[in-house]
């Protein structure tokens, strides 16, 4: 979907445009039932229940086997990574696992198709049982992801600091990719999370968790030492968190949380009204 400003709404002009319009990235239908996926320069990268396809200009190319079942997946243009999680295709959930490549070596055109062999050597053997996992906002100073095990979470830190003009370092190719994602702690939750966002922009330049359990909402700090509950929902009908989306205005982070079909916002300590719809297909509910 592509949007254009609200602001377009306020407008009385019987030609104006919708402020969400979809674009036709693809004119055959994708043969296969579609799991996740992300978006990765003018390309989609689209997991499957046959294995993970590029759509790229109106053509589908095979990047990964079907025998490597992807649940959730994220492409992180700006460090020149793509994180997925998931396992063999028979693989139960205490199977599942998060995988780090980098962008650099997936060349859709050249490169044979990835296979389980392949996947085992990017394979972060300490998140096993991984059952949700967020990255940091491309605008943060450092990439961080967090994996959910249970009820704890693992936070990692990608080696190499951004530069100015937004990029990674160029990482040295010697180093594998798995080593250069550095694990810093381990966090124990509240309960087993639906949702994880990283927040970053705050005074003391820590990250924070925004971490979605059944029926509510809370933020949590880099070191698991303090939370607070950012949203709790009472609702007589069951509403479980869906997101928390990240927005930076002047580096000051924001978060819409969606749960049900409902949005609010919040700015710091400050709830503010919302009037956005996301759509998202990055993961699979699980």
């Amino acid at each position: 979907m592509k949007g254009d400003h609200p602001t377009s709404l306020q407008t009385s002009s019987p030609f104006k445009k919708d402020p969400w319009e979809p674009q036709l990235l693809c004119q055959e239908l994708f043969p296969h039932d579609i799991i996740c996926g992300d978006s990765w320069g003018d390309q989609v990268v689209i997991a499957s229940s046959d294995g993970v396809f590029v759509l790229y200009e109106d053509h589908y190319y095979p990047l990964i086997n079907k025998m490597v079942t992807v649940q959730q997946l994220s492409v992180c243009e700006s460090r020149g990574l793509m994180v997925f999680r998931g396992g063999n295709g028979n693989a139960t959930g205490k199977e599942r696992y998060l995988y780090v490549f980098r962008v650099c070596e997936l060349n859709i055109l050249d490169s044979p198709v990835l296979t389980k062999s392949d996947c085992r050597s990017h394979r972060v053997d300490k998140t096993k049982g991984c059952h949700l996992f967020a990255c940091s906002a491309p605008e943060s100073d450092v990439f961080q992801v967090a994996a959910a095990v249970k009820n704890k979470v693992q936070l990692y830190q990608w080696r190499y600091g951004g530069c100015s003009n937004g990029l990674s370092t160029p990482p040295d190719m010697e180093i594998h990719v798995t080593d250069a994602l550095v694990f810093i702690r381990e966090i124990a939750l509240l309960d087993v999370p639906c949702v994880i966002t990283i927040l970053h922009g705050f005074d003391d330049h820590k990250c924070r968790l925004c971490v979605g359990y059944k029926q509510q909402f809370d933020l949590v700090s880099e070191d698991g030492n303090s939370r607070e509950v950012l949203h709790e929902i009472h609702t007589k009908s069951k509403a479980t968190p869906v997101s928390a989306v990240d927005l930076y205005e002047e580096s000051h982070a924001e978060v819409v949380l969606t749960y049900g079909r409902q949005c609010i916002g919040r700015n710091g300590c400050v709830v503010f009204s919302c009037h956005f719809v996301f759509v998202f297909c990055r993961s699979l509910p699980t």
